[in-house]
């Protein structure tokens, strides 16, 4: 999960003015346009919460309120509160939505509003886990978007290990386009294997 920056499209509010909807399916003309806004312009094609890649054209994602829309009808159009997520049934939105109740709301990181880095860190073997272990912020959100699922955790080793390999040649961004999901785990690994490979390749350096 990384911050994501929220800017209201044009189209969105013209829309909302113009239809005036009084509930969520009469936004089905516009459904797809904004998944592909969120995705393309604020989520650089990934998950809001699991962050693996997701393609804009395909139909492996859907928008997610984050406050639900049964506990916060004043929040259903609510822009800010709207995130396109992957459709996996054990982790991100779809398992928010199966787990949480409507205290948990009150340790969940949003993360148009908080900066998740600043909570998160991640294990070489794939798990993301909170900086502070006593920080129930960060223990919850990990529950509720099941973000230490299998599937997940054994798609951040593999691309773990790339980043391993290449962290000494290029910059963060590069490797960030390359690898092209898991931008946080990116920025989080990047600093102490660039620092580790660096300093292997000194050690082995012949004197003069």
């Amino acid at each position: 999960m990384k911050k994501i920056d929220k800017k209201e499209p044009r189209f969105y509010d013209e829309y909302i003015k113009s239809v005036k909807p009084e509930t969520w399916s009469e936004m089905r003309d516009i459904k797809y346009r904004i998944r592909q806004y969120m995705l393309r312009q604020e989520q650089n094609q990934q998950c809001a919460y699991s962050e693996i890649r997701v393609n804009p054209d395909s139909n492996f994602s859907h928008i997610d309120h984050f406050l639900k829309q049964e506990w916060f009808k004043d929040s259903i159009f609510d822009y800010n509160n709207l995130f396109t997520s992957c459709n996996s049934e054990f982790f991100a939105a779809k398992h928010k939505d199966k787990t949480i109740g409507p205290k948990d709301y009150e340790n969940l990181i949003n993360p148009t509003i908080e900066d998740p880095n600043d909570y998160f860190e991640y294990t070489m073997n794939g798990f993301i886990i909170p900086k502070n272990k006593d920080c129930v912020k960060a223990t919850t959100t990990i529950r509720i978007f099941n973000l230490n699922h299998r599937t997940l955790t054994e798609r951040r080793k593999e691309k773990i290990l790339f980043l391993e390999r290449w962290a000494q040649y290029y910059s963060k961004e590069m490797l960030m386009m390359e690898i092209g999901e898991f931008d946080s785990m990116v920025l989080d690994l990047y600093p102490q294997l660039h620092e580790k490979r660096t300093d292997s390749n000194r050690s082995v350096m012949p004197r003069k």
